[in-house]
Formats: C-alpha cells, sequence, structure tokens
C-alpha cells in the first residue's frame, strides 16, 4: 500500500515540475504602457470647472422646488377659499351695480338706497324708460 501511495505522489511531483517549466517558457508579460501624455488647454479645464460649478448650483435650486410647490399649492387653496367665501357673500344691486354684502346691516342696506350713487343711477334708469315709452331712444347702447 504505501508503494503505491509514494508511487502517486511521484507522479504529483512530476505533474507539479512540469506545469512549473511550462511557466518558465512563457515570457512574462510587460505592463500595459501608459496613455500618453496630453496637453490640455487651461481654458478647456476654466469651462469643465465652470460646468460644474453650474450643474452643483442647478441641482441646489432643484431640491428647493418641492417645499416651493407646496407652499404655492397652500396659497392657491386659500385663495380660492376667500374667493369662494367672497364670492357667496356679494350681491350686485340692479340700479347702480355696486356691490353690497348679504350680510350687511338694515342700516348700511338703507344708506345705500338713500346714497348718491344709487339715487344717480335711478334717476338715469327712469329718464331711459320715460325716453323709450315716447319712441325716442333706440334703447340705449
Amino acid at each position: 500500500m504505501k508503494k503505491k501511495s509514494q508511487q502517486s505522489h511521484q507522479k504529483k511531483k512530476k505533474k507539479k515540475s512540469k506545469e512549473k517549466d511550462k511557466a518558465k517558457d512563457v515570457p512574462p508579460e510587460e505592463p500595459p504602457e501608459p496613455p500618453p501624455t496630453r496637453i490640455v488647454d487651461p481654458r478647456l479645464l476654466e469651462l469643465e470647472k465652470s460646468k460644474l460649478t453650474v450643474l452643483l448650483q442647478l441641482q441646489s435650486l432643484s431640491l428647493q422646488l418641492p417645499p416651493l410647490r407646496d407652499n404655492t399649492d397652500n396659497l392657491l387653496r386659500q385663495l380660492q377659499y376667500l374667493r369662494s367665501d367672497t364670492s357667496t357673500d356679494k350681491v350686485v344691486c340692479e340700479v347702480s351695480g355696486n356691490f353690497m354684502s348679504s350680510r350687511d346691516a338694515d342700516e348700511r342696506i338703507a344708506a345705500h338706497y338713500a346714497g348718491k350713487q344709487y339715487v344717480g343711477w335711478k334717476l338715469v334708469r327712469d329718464k331711459l324708460k320715460e325716453l323709450q315709452k315716447n319712441g325716442h331712444g333706440g334703447g340705449g347702447g
């Protein structure tokens, strides 16, 4: 048994020595040549630097957009709420064309009907109706 193991051990040694001999026959690889050095124009370097600076500024600004967009959306919602609140509250006077609040006190409404604008427009509209009734004026406008 020992002979067989010694023989196999010797065969393994021979294989290893053959592999070493093959490795010796192959010339060692030469290191790759370094790339040729290029002469770079300093203006090109400056442009590259400014390009990177602008890109960094752009990235910084783009990170600021989402909060600004959220703020704008909130302001628009508030404006819509205010607009809808005031539009339902207002009533247009059919004589003078003034806006009046439907929440106004009776005194304020009475003051509007006694005011100069309301009285002046009332006279103009009454005169127009009278002229149209007599056949004068083609309907105004």
